[in-house]
């Protein structure tokens, strides 16, 4: 696992024990941080392997649109994904590769 997968795993962790204790704009710089990430997979199909996996994913259900305008809605939508409660014992990680569907 690198550096960004542990960053995610790590605030998942801190979520799990005290939603509450999250920062406010956590999501709002999250997804700031994110959409460089994102815009580069869109422009080039590399990054984090499962940072492309999800925008591979999740791209074919979005309107299309050039990358400049996608990756800010892409980031906000990942971090509505992270920030959902999950089952007990699923990952960042794991959550990273599974298929989004916009609006849920």
């Amino acid at each position: 696992m690198n550096t960004w997968d542990n960053s995610l795993q790590a605030l998942a962790v801190q979520m799990r024990r005290d939603p509450a204790a999250v920062p406010a704009g956590m999501r709002a710089e999250l997804a700031e941080r994110l959409t460089p990430l994102i815009r580069c997979v869109l422009r080039t199909g590399t990054g984090v392997p499962a940072l492309v996996h999800w925008v591979e994913c999740t791209l074919p259900r979005l309107p299309s649109a050039d990358a400049e305008q996608m990756a800010p809605q892409m980031a906000r939508l990942l971090c509505a994904q992270l920030f959902r409660p999950h089952r007990s014992g699923e990952t960042i990680v794991g959550r990273l590769s599974a298929d989004t569907v916009v609006g849920r």
